[in-house]
């Protein structure tokens, strides 16, 4: 998801202290993973400069597929031993129910910012055991099309049944507006290859900046709202949300909206926490999901160092855990009611950010 939030806040000591919360009775330690993902590295030479100055988030069309590393998408290392060919039995993983009445994964795949590896490395996604896919109708950010190759060879193979996969959209604000809303659903479902989806949010309540590269909104996200809730009685999309909207924008929707959302997805993770959205969807039976869980947001503003992966205490945590920094914020994210959809490109490390089921930071 692009740039337009506020920037995160400076760590909170209170998340801080409340990472060393764990268990010490297993304390496996191993040294963290030193190997460099070689396919992702920064493919120009002034890419540090480029990032710190907030190009990752003005000008992602470039810096995101040849700035990789400075625009923090090549993550952690995976943990030691970590198989990259491993796949875990998707009922492992857990899911929640939905307002909607409709079971979503606890983990899914994130797609934003992957360009040309976005096939490939869905496909990995899927192997590996993920059910829950998040794309958009945003190419500046993301290859929907390219989900839905990975998506219709994966079904046609037998990997798993249509009914068993948990497909995500999102709707740009620059088709804000009743009947473009209704255009774009069956856009994104030629994409992707299927006849639903399982869930389609607003990206963004409205075209901030330059967001939108001029185009004016036929509507508002009032009217994108309604549509979605047509979109959903006639089955044509099983649970509604939205993404990045504030609690103030939230709050009026509550007020407003026949049909409430199910999902409210926004940037968080253990140092900006977004603690105010959170109790609200938890008060409404909102489900929050989380993007950037593990920190890009941090390097994609600006900031020199991603504090999420390099703290001290995650770093210290996972090692006592025998588990990765990546593993740690992720196992936080989801014993704090969150869903989470980590990216990579990197099949290794895909498969780790798929197994934190089956234990616990205390």
């Amino acid at each position: 998801p692009p740039p337009s939030p506020p920037p995160p806040r400076a760590p909170n000591p209170e998340m801080v202290s409340s990472l060393r919360i764990v268990h010490h009775d297993h304390d496996i330690v191993r040294e963290e993973a030193l190997e460099k993902d070689s396919p992702c590295s920064d493919l120009a030479e002034h890419c540090a400069g480029w990032a710190s100055s907030g190009e990752c988030a003005k000008n992602p069309a470039f810096m995101l597929e040849r700035c990789k590393e400075s625009c923090g998408l090549c993550g952690d290392s995976p943990a030691i031993g970590a198989d990259e060919t491993r796949s875990l039995d998707p009922r492992e993983i857990g899911d929640v129910v939905l307002n909607s009445g409709h079971r979503m994964p606890l983990v899914g795949f994130g797609t934003a910012g992957l360009g040309d590896m976005t096939a490939t490395a869905t496909k990995w996604a899927l192997q590996a055991g993920y059910r829950l896919v998040d794309t958009a109708q945003a190419p500046e950010w993301y290859r929907e099309d390219l989900v839905g190759e990975a998506i219709r060879a994966f079904l046609a193979s037998g990997g798993a049944k249509r009914e068993e996969l948990f497909i995500t959209s999102k709707l740009h604000p620059r088709d804000h507006g009743a009947e473009r809303t209704k255009a774009m659903l069956e856009s994104s479902l030629t994409n992707l290859g299927v006849d639903y989806l399982d869930l389609f949010l607003l990206h963004y309540p409205a075209c901030w900046g330059t967001l939108c590269g001029g185009v004016e909104p036929q509507g508002t996200w009032r009217d994108s709202w309604r549509a979605l809730e047509e979109l959903q009685r006639a089955g044509k999309v099983r649970s509604i949300g939205v993404s990045n909207f504030d609690v103030n924008e939230l709050r009026e929707l509550a007020e407003w909206a026949r049909v409430e959302p199910a999902v409210v997805q926004r940037n968080s993770d253990v140092f900006s926490a977004d603690k105010e959205v959170r109790q609200l969807c938890e008060s409404k039976r909102w489900q929050y999901e989380a993007y950037s869980s593990l920190g890009s947001q941090w390097l994609m503003r600006g900031h020199r160092e991603n504090p999420v992966l390099t703290h001290a205490d995650v770093k210290r945590i996972a090692r006592k855990k025998g588990k990765s920094p990546a593993q740690v914020v992720l196992r936080w994210a989801i014993q704090h009611g969150q869903i989470v959809i980590p990216r990579s490109s990197n099949r290794a490390r895909i498969a780790e950010n798929l197994d934190v089921a089956g234990w616990t930071l205390g």
